[in-house]
């Protein structure tokens, strides 16, 4: 009965001993987790810093003209004043807000910049040899468990295919990249944040949301190139069809389609897919 007991104290000691290594464990990860968010975030601000400290600011409106010459001369018959709306405003144009030269001389990998979903996403876009390293390390190269946001390593840095991807971490304990992809799956969400901007060297983009939905890792096309426009409209009324989005938005022949990937959970084999259309926006 005595040696029953004891064994039975020894299983719940054990038991405890195992609760509480786990639980340690448990904490360490989470340690660690807020460790690399603070590091990614103070590296993310500093690239933000080197990123628009150099970028053109919006064009100056004018010097107003001098007071003496904006009056008419005395000796001179009054001249009719135009009417404002008989004249072409100019067309508005966009520049850049990001100096890809400074940020590329610190940060060689950077390909492109996207910003997003209210600000929430605003953040540098690398390219790496392959689709592994930048799960795990930051643009700078160190290594840290939130990774970057990274383009495909066979899609064109330029965005010239027919479909790039983008691809980012869901973090189940919070933060992550791409965690705010996630927030599409309200529909209304895309009435309150419809598209994002993709600023590259080579020109910048509005990137409209057309479909959003979950889908198994595998199983999402993950097509860059589709040989005749009948393909791609195939594909594209694939996407649509699996989107969440209601109803979704009509695609053109020769679109561009940028696609971004998130995990849903650690856990599962499952990703969330958000897709858009690129449109130039104006230089």
């Amino acid at each position: 009965m005595r040696r029953t007991k004891r064994a039975y104290r020894a299983l719940l000691w054990l038991l405890l001993a195992a609760s509480l290594a786990a639980a340690a464990l448990a904490g360490l990860r989470l340690w660690g987790i807020a460790q690399d968010a603070a590091r990614a975030e103070r590296l993310l601000w500093e690239m933000r810093q080197t990123a628009r400290a150099g970028a053109s600011g919006p064009a100056s409106a004018g010097t107003p003209p001098d007071a003496s010459q904006s009056a008419p001369a005395q000796n001179e018959p009054d001249k009719p004043v135009p009417d404002a709306s008989s004249q072409a405003a100019p067309a508005p144009s966009h520049q850049c807000p990001i100096d890809f030269d400074a940020l590329r001389a610190r940060y060689p990998d950077v390909v492109a910049w996207l910003t997003g979903c209210g600000g929430e996403i605003d953040t540098p876009v690398v390219q790496g040899a392959d689709n592994q390293h930048y799960l795990s390390h930051l643009p700078d190269g160190t290594q840290n468990r939130l990774g970057a946001a990274f383009l495909d390593s066979e899609n064109s840095a330029r965005f010239t295919d027919d479909q790039s991807f983008l691809f980012g971490h869901h973090m189940d304990t919070g933060g992550g990249v791409f965690s705010p992809l996630l927030q599409y799956r309200d529909a209304a969400y895309r009435g309150e944040s419809p598209a994002f901007a993709l600023h590259t060297p080579d020109g910048c983009y509005s990137a409209e949301v057309f479909a959003a939905f979950v889908i198994e890792a595998r199983a999402y096309p993950y097509q860059r190139e589709f040989p005749s426009a009948g393909e791609m409209q195939a594909f594209l009324a694939e996407v649509c069809a699996r989107s969440e989005l209601s109803p979704p938005l009509r695609q053109e022949p020769g679109d561009r389609v940028l696609t971004l990937c998130t995990c849903t959970s650690k856990t599962s084999d499952l990703r969330y897919v958000v897709c858009t259309r690129l449109t130039p926006l104006a230089d």
